[in-house]
């Protein structure tokens, strides 16, 4: 049987590393939410700085807001606030603003009508959302290197959106041969999108860094650990017999047998009896690797029938390819194959 390594760990079932790598993406997940909705963006320029003391008075403000949408082509009105100065956030901006404003520059800059809605933003929002979800989805599965990519892929093109759809579509607009009417203009990206844009970062880095960390600290603080191909440790007395004795098939008082793979050897196991699999001292049948919990899982045997458990280990029990549930019995068949963690045994009936 081929050893295939589970390459996704639940949250609930993961290592002290993996379940603080999960929590952090969870937190960055939130700030890049929060990214989306708080002040993103705007444009500023000559025209609203001399309008900045209307911008006290709400009439006053509502007034040049009617006369800035009266001067502008049908259909692109909307953009008169942006156009005013007004703060955006990425998400009102992609739903709301992003496909008048490219109808605008579209009208300006060539004078033609636009063929094409605003569907652009909503792809753009629909996969922002895809990468926050996705972000979640993997972290709840541990894996949080696929997380962190995830949080790289929203915070690049939210970077993007103000670099690409926002800052150059804007320039385009406000763009002139004539050095007598150009305008001194900036786009601002406010303080607050960059903290919360480098919050989640932050958090999704110092989760990675503890899901490797933690995770080699629980493995060099470990009873029984080898590096370097040394397996010491892996042949202390457990009660095993070599396969090729006579003793290897299942003995008249034995309900069945676990032969490791990986060794050869085999664990007999008596009928009527309760075992448990673990490299704790207190494990009825110890297996020294560094993967396996002490008390990992048990065998219980009543009239020839052998039911498996585990005993919520961390890495896991599988009985084949299909991982069990922590506490819930299954029933053993011969010729099944029970993995601990990464340790392979043929259960023998």
């Amino acid at each position: 049987m081929e050893n295939k390594q589970k390459f996704a760990v639940f949250f609930s079932n993961a290592s002290k590393g993996r379940r603080w790598g999960a929590v952090l993406s969870w937190l960055a997940a939130l700030a890049l939410v929060i990214a989306m909705v708080v002040p993103g963006f705007s444009m500023k320029s000559q025209l609203s700085d001399l309008l900045d003391p209307l911008l006290a008075d709400d009439n006053a403000y509502e007034q040049m807001i009617s006369e800035v949408s009266d001067s502008l082509p049908e259909g692109t009105e909307a953009i008169a606030p942006l156009l005013a100065g007004q703060n955006t956030s990425i998400l009102s901006y992609l739903i709301k603003y992003d496909g008048v404003v490219h109808t605008y520059e579209t009208i300006h800059n060539e004078g033609t009508e636009p063929s094409s809605g605003n569907w652009a933003g909503i792809a753009l929002f629909v996969l922002l959302i895809l990468f926050i979800v996705c972000n979640i989805i993997f972290s709840v599965c541990t894996m949080n290197l696929l997380s962190f990519l995830m949080t790289v892929g929203a915070v690049a093109e939210i970077i993007l959106i103000y670099l690409l759809r926002f800052r150059m579509v804007f320039a385009a607009i406000w763009s002139t041969e004539d050095p007598d009417l150009a305008l001194t203009v900036s786009y601002p990206i406010h303080i607050a999108l960059i903290i919360t844009l480098a919050a989640a970062a932050i958090l999704q880095i110092v989760g990675l860094v503890l899901h490797y960390s933690l995770q080699d600290m629980e493995m060099d603080n470990d009873e029984y650990n080898w590096s370097n191909g040394e397996t010491e440790g892996r042949d202390l007395e457990t009660g095993l017999v070599d396969e090729d004795e006579p003793t290897a098939a299942v003995p008249e008082a034995a309900a069945a047998v676990l032969v490791q793979l990986n060794t050869g050897k085999t664990f007999s196991i008596r009928n009527n009896s309760q075992v448990i699999l673990g490299k704790g001292s207190q494990a009825d049948i110890i297996i020294a690797n560094p993967v396996i919990s002490r008390m990992h899982a048990k065998i219980v045997c009543r009239s020839s029938k052998c039911m498996l458990e585990d005993m919520g280990s961390k890495n896991g029990t599988f009985l084949n390819e299909q991982q069990l549930k922590p506490g819930v019995p299954v029933v053993l068949s011969n010729g099944v194959y029970v993995t601990l963690g990464n340790e392979v045994l043929e259960f023998k009936a």
